[in-house]
C-alpha cells in the first residue's frame, strides 16, 4: 500500500466543513466516497487543516493510503470524474510512507476577502464578504504588525474546542486594498478555532475607528474573547496555501 499526497481545492459554500459528521455533507466525506469508487482499500483521508463550515480552500493538502494500479499522474483525472463540481483534485504524487499532511505542515496561509464599498459583490458573492462602511487601511496595517509573532491568542478564539495551549505564532499578517476589496493575508504555523475570522472582525473595528490599533496589545494580554471583535462570516475565508519542507512555497517562510 502506498501513500499519496493530493493538492485539493474546494468551494466551501455547501459543505459543513472538512471533517466527517453524521448526516452532514463534508469535504472529507465526499473525498472518501470518491476514493472508494476509484481505488481499493483506501485509508483515512487526512487534511493539513480542518476548515470550518462555509470556508473555502485553494491549497488544501491531503494524504491517503491505497493499493491501486492507477498511476499517480492519472489519479487526479479519475477522481475529478466522480467528485462533485465544488471539489477539485489539482495534483497527486507518491510520498514517503511517514508523510503526514497535518503534522508535517510547516505553516498555513489564510486569505480573507472583503468587498468594501456601497455595492455588494455579485459574481464572487460566495467567496467575498461585504462591508459597506468605509474602512481606513492604515490603522489596520499597524494593528496587523502587533499581531505578528508568538502570542497567547485566547482572546481571538471562539469557545467550542478544548486546547492544551492557546499560544500560536503568526509569521506574517498583510492587509491590502485591491480593486475595491480588502485582502487580509495571514501566514502562521497554527491557528485556533475561528482565530482568523475573529482577527479580521477586530481589524474591521479598527478600520472603522471604533478602537485604536494599539489596543490589539491589550486585547492579546487580556486573553478575554469579549474584548476582541465579532466573528466575520465564513464565506470570505480561504485556506490559500499549506507549506511543507522542500516545497517551492517554503521560500515564503521567514528565515
Amino acid at each position: 500500500m502506498k501513500r499519496y499526497r493530493l493538492s485539493v481545492a474546494y468551494d466551501g459554500t455547501d459543505f459543513c466543513g472538512w471533517g466527517v459528521q453524521p448526516q452532514m455533507r463534508t469535504v472529507q466525506g465526499v473525498m472518501g466516497e470518491a476514493c472508494n469508487k476509484i481505488f481499493n482499500e483506501v485509508g483515512d483521508v487526512t487534511a493539513a487543516g480542518r476548515t470550518d463550515s462555509g470556508v473555502h480552500a485553494a491549497g488544501q493538502t491531503v494524504h491517503l493510503d491505497c493499493e491501486t494500479s492507477i498511476k499517480a499522474q492519472n489519479m487526479a483525472y479519475r477522481l475529478n470524474a466522480v467528485l462533485p463540481d465544488d471539489v477539485v483534485v489539482e495534483s497527486v504524487k507518491i510520498v514517503e510512507d511517514d508523510f503526514h499532511a497535518r503534522f508535517h505542515c510547516l505553516a498555513k496561509q489564510y486569505v480573507y476577502r472583503l468587498a468594501n464599498g456601497k455595492v455588494p459583490p455579485l459574481f464572487d458573492r460566495s467567496t467575498v464578504a461585504w462591508e459597506q462602511r468605509p474602512l481606513d487601511l492604515h490603522p489596520m496595517r499597524e494593528a496587523a504588525k502587533y499581531i505578528e509573532g508568538e502570542h497567547d491568542f485566547k482572546a481571538f478564539m471562539n469557545v467550542g474546542r478544548e486546547m492544551e495551549s492557546t499560544v500560536r505564532k503568526i509569521l506574517r499578517f498583510n492587509v491590502k486594498r485591491r480593486q475595491g476589496q480588502l485582502i487580509f493575508s495571514i501566514l502562521g504555523t497554527g491557528f485556533l478555532y475561528n482565530q482568523v475570522r475573529v482577527m479580521v472582525g477586530t481589524m474591521i473595528d479598527i478600520g472603522l475607528g471604533k478602537i485604536p490599533a494599539l489596543m490589539i496589545k491589550d486585547i492579546l494580554q487580556s486573553r478575554d474573547r469579549k474584548n476582541a471583535g465579532v466573528t466575520v462570516e465564513a464565506k470570505g475565508l480561504s485556506l490559500q496555501k499549506t507549506i511543507y519542507a522542500g516545497d517551492p512555497s517554503e521560500k515564503m517562510l521567514p528565515q
